[in-house]
């Protein structure tokens, strides 16, 4: 059963998210945040469950239509910031997903369905045997569990430069909670 929910209880949805091994793209932070950014995407949140109610996969996707009466049919699409978080094991997860969500995008109307792949894995057979239209792009995962000394070897030298500088001209850097931290970085766009 695919559900698709606008109002949800975020900390029994972040904990669901957890279960499934999902990323921030999938956390109901990323999901205010990006409406915050952008005041035409309105989120959704997306779950599928098997026939005994277990819940196989979630995801957090967002609405958008321009408010301009003409172009707004033309432009409705419905978008996801990373591929759906699915059980591991669960057969033909990910394709069941990607096949309810297409549903759910032309049923409510909309003229284009966007999957983007942040830090997502896999997912182009599923993809290309939905006939999606994709798109090579470079990313990359930064696994901050390596030590501080193994971070920096990583880095270009004129990045670690750039860092340098900034420590001798005092810029600081704090830890902010998710609320202050998404006003913060609002203030600084």
């Amino acid at each position: 059963m695919f559900q698709v929910e606008e109002v949800i209880d975020e900390a029994r949805w972040d904990k669901q998210v957890c279960a499934l091994g999902g990323g921030l793209p999938h956390a109901g932070v990323y999901a205010r945040y990006m409406s915050a950014s952008n005041g035409n995407a309105a989120p959704c949140y997306m779950s599928l469950k098997d026939e005994s109610g277990s819940l196989v996969g979630v995801a957090v996707g967002f609405r958008e239509r321009s408010p301009r009466k003409l172009v707004g049919p033309l432009t409705s699409r419905v978008w996801l910031g990373a591929l759906p978080s699915i059980v591991s094991g669960v057969e033909n997860g990910l394709l069941d997903f990607l096949s309810n969500l297409e549903l759910y995008a032309r049923d409510s109307g909309n003229s284009i369905l966007e999957v983007q792949s942040a830090a997502s894995r896999g997912g182009r057979e599923e993809l290309e045997q939905l006939e999606f239209q994709l798109t090579r792009r470079l990313e990359f995962v930064l696994d901050l569990q390596l030590s501080e000394e193994e971070l920096w070897k990583g880095m270009n030298y004129k990045r670690r430069k750039n860092i340098n500088k900034a420590r001798r001209m005092d810029v600081t850097v704090s830890d902010l909670s998710g609320a202050e931290g998404i006003a913060a970085l609002r203030r600084l766009q």
